[in-house]
């Protein structure tokens, strides 16, 4: 009974999210419907978000199968990914310790801290990012200042021997910062070709944090904008979690299109070296930031977001990923 009570609740949520997203809709546009959106979870596996801010409903029927749904990204992912070294991005101590000459930045593991060192690397370092090891989508991650020893040693009490990290802010380069508070990152999807033993990068997007939250992803209210692979361009309009498209950056009057991100030979060049490193994952969403002195590397996602927000579209991928992987 749970179960077809539960199916019930989720059905009248896609309706009631597809008749508040019509109602915002200009008067031209083609409009969602709540039975072709469950007739494409059914045929297509796209699901709401999928359908709503991808504007799944605007392709036609003959174009739909070839788009990235979250049916195909379940299936290839794991046949992708599925390694002994899927540790390294999930953990992100792991992660920081293979990747440390990658990071550009000093770091903690609250595991095994002590007092001292926890006190020399909060004077170091004023301001401190702390997050989950093993967390996904931002989630739990805050930034911390200290007024005295005492509020110290209370954060220590708190941390110590718990399941996270301790890292230095990170001060982005000027051309990074879009009017918002969060570190603002680029995506750059890898895919590595073990034929040709080789990385290909598939596609690339900044991601622009919204208001006071301090990461940038759409979880968390942001928006992406899709980057030329060649010339390191912002060339689409924002993709945002609440279905906002807008050449500027919704919060501020900053242009978007048209901004070049700086060191983008590098970040690339970055990407694909630490792609090389863990050969058995072959997909991989990388997250770089951009400071004065050059990208440096955030994380490495073993499942990165390929919706269509973050992804910043799927139509058209599905046959350019199965090549790049070889199935």
């Amino acid at each position: 009974m749970m179960i077809i009570k539960d199916k019930i609740s989720s059905i009248l949520r896609y309706k009631n999210e597809i008749d508040t997203y019509r109602s915002k809709m200009a008067k031209e546009d083609k409009k969602p419907s709540f039975v072709d959106c469950l007739w494409s979870y059914i045929r297509y596996g796209c699901v709401l978000n999928h359908y709503l801010y991808g504007k799944f409903y605007n392709l036609p029927y003959s174009e739909r199968k070839k788009a990235f749904t979250y049916r195909n990204w379940c299936r290839i992912l794991p046949e992708a990914n599925n390694s002994s070294e899927i540790h390294f991005l999930k953990n992100k101590a792991d992660f920081n310790t293979l990747f440390s000459d990658f990071i550009h930045r000093d770091w903690l593991s609250c595991k095994d801290l002590n007092l001292d060192k926890f006190t020399t690397f909060i004077k170091e370092h004023k301001e401190i990012v702390i997050k989950p090891i093993d967390g996904l989508e931002g989630d739990g991650i805050s930034l911390r200042t200290f007024k005295n020893d005492e509020e110290i040693r209370e954060a220590y009490d708190r941390l110590k021997g718990r399941g996270y990290l301790i890292e230095e802010k990170i001060i982005q380069h000027p051309d990074m910062v879009f009017g918002n508070k969060s570190v603002n990152t680029i995506r750059v999807y890898t895919i590595y070709n073990n034929v040709k033993d080789e990385v290909g990068i598939l596609k690339t997007v900044v991601r622009a944090g919204i208001g006071d939250s301090i990461v940038d992803n759409s979880h968390s209210g942001g928006c992406a904008y899709e980057i030329d692979k060649k010339t390191g361009k912002i060339v689409s309009h924002s993709y945002c979690a609440n279905g906002l498209e807008t050449e500027i950056h919704p919060k501020t009057n900053i242009r978007m299109i048209g901004r070049m991100i700086p060191f983008w030979p590098e970040v690339l060049k970055l990407c694909q070296e630490a792609a090389l490193r863990v050969k058995d994952c072959r997909f991989i969403g990388w997250d770089v930031a951009i400071t004065e002195n050059g990208p440096l590397l955030i994380e490495g996602n073993h499942t990165p977001d390929l919706d269509m927000v973050e992804f910043v579209g799927s139509h058209g991928y599905l046959p350019t990923i199965k090549k790049m992987l070889n199935i």
